[in-house]
Order: C-alpha cells, then sequence, then structure tokens
C-alpha cells in the first residue's frame, strides 16, 4: 500500500512495536540551541508565565500582550490554564497516564523554558488491533508549528489513519 507517508512498513518493523515502550523514557536530550528534559513540578510557574497571554521575551523576541487561546491552546487538548496550580493539575495527569510523558523545552544557552512537549499514546489499544488486524497501517507522524510571532516551537506527535 503506498500513500502519502510511503509505502507499508516491513511486517518485523510493525511485529517490534509490541516490544517497544509504551510510555517515553525520562531522559533529557541536548542539541545545540535547545535542551529537552522531564517536567518538573517547579517548572509549572514559568511555564504559566510564558503561556498566559502576559509579554513575554524568549530567544531574543519581545512578544506584547497576546491571545493565549489564539496563539498557543487553540489546538491543544487543554489550556489556556488562569492559574499555575491548574497548569500544574494537568501536567500531572498527563505524566501520571500509563502511555504519556511531559517535557520542557529549555534555551540551552541560558536555561529559560521556551514551552512544552508532551508525548501520548505512543501505541493505542485502537491502533494495536487495526495492525493486527492488518487493516491499517499503524504510523506516527511529527507535525511541528512554529509560531513566528513568539518565537516557540510547539511539536506534537499523531496517529494518522489511513
Amino acid at each position: 500500500m503506498n500513500d502519502v507517508l510511503g509505502p507499508r512498513l516491513p511486517e518485523a518493523s510493525l511485529a517490534r512495536r509490541h516490544e517497544l515502550a509504551t510510555k517515553p523514557e525520562a531522559v533529557v536530550l541536548v542539541g545545540e540551541r535547545v535542551l529537552l528534559r522531564p517536567y518538573g513540578q517547579a517548572d509549572a510557574e514559568e511555564l504559566h508565565a510564558i503561556s498566559d497571554g502576559r509579554p513575554v521575551t524568549r530567544l531574543g523576541h519581545f512578544v506584547d500582550v497576546y491571545d493565549a487561546e489564539e496563539l498557543i491552546w487553540r489546538f491543544m487538548p487543554a489550556g489556556p490554564f488562569s492559574t499555575v496550580e491548574e497548569m500544574s493539575l494537568y501536567q500531572e495527569y498527563v505524566a501520571r497516564l500509563p502511555d504519556g510523558r511531559c517535557f520542557v523545552v529549555e534555551d540551552a544557552s541560558n536555561g529559560e523554558l521556551l514551552g512544552s512537549v508532551s508525548l501520548l499514546a505512543m501505541v493505542s489499544n485502537a491502533a494495536r488491533r487495526l495492525a493486527a488486524s492488518e487493516q491499517r497501517d499503524d504510523r506516527a507522524v511529527r507535525a511541528t508549528t512554529w509560531w513566528p510571532k513568539s518565537g516557540w516551537l510547539r511539536s506534537t506527535v499523531t496517529k494518522r489513519r489511513a
């Protein structure tokens, strides 16, 4: 089967998904410009401050008062959050999921938080059933959105169903 994602993965590769962990490991990834590390409760205050519509400067870009719903939260499963406590409760909820992990993105040059990334439903039960019945492919698509007004990077991983 060929589609926009290319040919179907080999059966041996598809079979490996049952061996892989469903919850991402709590690793630290260091890049040239950013660092990705597991979310900690102490991160909630800064994450809230950079995503609630208040003026903010990150990566040398100043953003004046903005509509947080429109620029950050519109297509997210939760948010905007009115308080730090609300944000913290949601991040903790995601962290407790058996297949979820929250990470924060830090500026590698100064440690300022730039945002967060949550990986959820690494392999859903529905995807396992569909792949097992060979009715559909079980492939993940990574979508990345750059918010040019703010200089923030937002990434999500979603399942594409044929």
